[in-house]
């Protein structure tokens, strides 16, 4: 004999107030994956040891993950076109790009009346994976352009 499953907890406040706070937070929480990839390249940076051939890879692995974490970096030409005023138009259009894409991407996921978490983190990709597929291409593109020339 088989049992019922329990059923679900009740939401906290109601289903409005759920929603709302998925909409509100939705563009923090797609913060979370640009900062970790940041925080990343700068621990490959700073820690990977640097000798001969493997400056290449932690350049290569450095500057990949900066660049899914700042998308705009390649539009304005970082880092071979640098400055302070550079750096500091790149990093915030890319915060700019990242809390669009979490507004987007909470308002898609509650336009299903029960919509969660998971629904906010499956729109989210379907916005940053196409983001980033395009700076891997980018990088790819911009490899092939340094070494022809």
């Amino acid at each position: 004999m088989s049992r019922a499953a329990p059923p679900p907890a009740p939401v906290p406040l109601g289903l409005v107030a759920y929603r709302q706070r998925l909409r509100r937070r939705g563009p923090l929480v797609a913060l979370v994956a640009p900062l970790v990839a940041a925080a990343l390249a700068v621990a490959v940076w700073r820690f990977w040891p640097c000798s001969g051939s493997t400056c290449t890879v932690r350049a290569v692995v450095g500057w990949s993950l900066a660049s899914l974490a700042v998308p705009t970096a390649l539009i304005a030409g970082v880092p071979f076109n640098g400055g302070g005023a550079r750096y500091a138009l790149v990093v915030a259009s890319s915060i700019a790009l990242w809390l669009v894409i979490g507004l987007l991407a909470g308002r898609r996921a509650t336009r299903v009346p029960a919509a969660n978490w998971h629904d906010f983190r499956r729109e989210y990709l379907w916005l940053a994976v196409p983001l980033w597929l395009g700076v891997i291409a980018g990088l790819g593109g911009f490899a092939i352009f340094v070494t022809r020339s």
